[in-house]
Formats: structure tokens, sequence, C-alpha cells
């Protein structure tokens, strides 16, 4: 009988950890982004995991730490704006595809000088139908300027926080809708996030989340005691 409730709560683990969400595409709309973003610079513009994330638009989930511009290339280069600090939404787009729906509540930023202020993200299970979960500006707010000192500085993190608990999809964006500097950003890096921060990694093998452990280890535990209590 113990032997039989110690299968039944590892597989009920096991299955708990399987269906964790994780990232098995990206794209960026081709031709979208200025020479000095990666996609741009290589030509690719969409990819599905696993990939190389020395290529392409690859580097826009990078986990790798962060690499100094001069020493690797953007993730987003954008230069041609519909007016001052407003890029063109058609433009400054990415999209994320998850192996399952999955509810995305941040975004964090690794930015340029050059740093994005605000950004739009969206969730759905068709890109025809996709469903605004808030278009926020990270906590340092509406800052902008063209000289230095620059609001960012070179590798900074910028957290979005969207808010959102309940709109799930198999597909994320975000656009970004306005920038610091009136001619141009760029970012090296770009986490879709939970509620507490966490990435969304692009693995197959998800982390088991700190709920589903206290689960299993309360049954393992319960086991314990139960196989104690016979035992005397």
């Amino acid at each position: 009988m113990n032997r039989f409730l110690l299968i039944v709560t590892i597989s009920a683990i096991a299955a708990t950890t399987a269906s964790a969400s994780y990232i098995v595409g990206v794209s960026m709309p081709v031709g979208s982004q200025n020479p000095g973003a990666s996609p741009a610079d290589t030509g690719i513009w969409s990819d599905t995991y696993p990939i190389d994330t020395t290529r392409g638009v690859g580097l826009i989930l990078n986990p790798t730490p962060f690499i100094a511009y001069g020493s690797g290339n953007f993730a987003m280069h954008f230069f041609h704006y519909v007016v001052a600090n407003v890029p063109d939404p058609d433009r400054a787009i990415v999209t994320y595809t998850f192996n399952a729906p999955t509810v995305v509540n941040q975004l964090e930023l690794i930015q340029h000088a050059n740093g994005i202020t605000r950004v739009e993200g969206f969730a759905g299970d068709n890109l025809g139908n996709m469903h605004s979960i808030g278009n926020v500006l990270s906590a340092k707010g509406d800052v902008t300027t063209d000289v230095d000192p620059y609001p960012f500085y070179d590798g900074e993190s910028t957290v979005f926080d969207f808010n959102n608990t309940t709109v799930a999809g198999t597909y994320f964006q975000f656009i970004v809708t306005k920038s610091s500097n009136s001619r141009a950003f760029a970012n090296y890096r770009a986490y879709p996030s939970d509620a507490s921060g966490n990435h969304y990694m692009t693995t197959s093998s998800p982390v088991p989340e700190p709920s589903t452990y206290l689960a299993g280890l309360s049954a393992l535990g319960m086991l314990g005691l139960f196989g104690w209590r016979n035992r005397k």
C-alpha cells in the first residue's frame, strides 16, 4: 500500500511539473529592426526552440549574463518613429509562443541607454484576436532626453508590470509604445515573467513551482507518517 501511495505521489508531482509553461518560439516582423539588431544583421526573424541563442532573434531570450554594447548585438534596435518618442507599432513588436496557455504578468527588459519607457502587452490563442493586458510605464516613469546623462544606464533592468492574473494565451506579444530618446531605442534582452518575476524560459524541462514542491513534500511527509504509524 505504501509503495502504491509513493508511486501516486511521485506521478502527481511529475504531471504538475510537466504542465508548467515554457517558450517554444519567438518572432519579429521581417525588416522591422535597423542594423545593430541581431535579427537585422543575421536575417533571422523567427525561430522555434531549441534554437542557437547566439544568432538572430534568439538573442532576445538569451539567458546569459548581460553583454555590453560593442561585444554583442542588440535584441532590438529601432529608429523610425511615427512621432517623437513613439515608434511605429507595426515595427516595434515581439511575439512569443508558449507550449500551453500562459499568464504573463510582467516583462523585464535589459536596456540600452536609449531605453524603453512604455510597453503594451497582449495575450491570446489566436494572433488575429489578441487581448491587451495593459499599456504600462516602468517604475522609472515617463522620462525623456536625447542628451547625456541618459535616464537609463547600459544593461539596466526595467520591469513593466501588467498586473495580469487572469488573461492567458498561447501567444504573448509586447509592443514598444514609447522610449526615452526621441529618435531611437535599443535593448539587449526581454523576459516575459510571472507575478513573482520568474522568467518563462525556453526549455521542455521547466523547474517545478514552489507550490508544486510544497504539495509534493506534504504528500511525502504524510506518507512517511502513515508508514511510521503502521510500523508501531
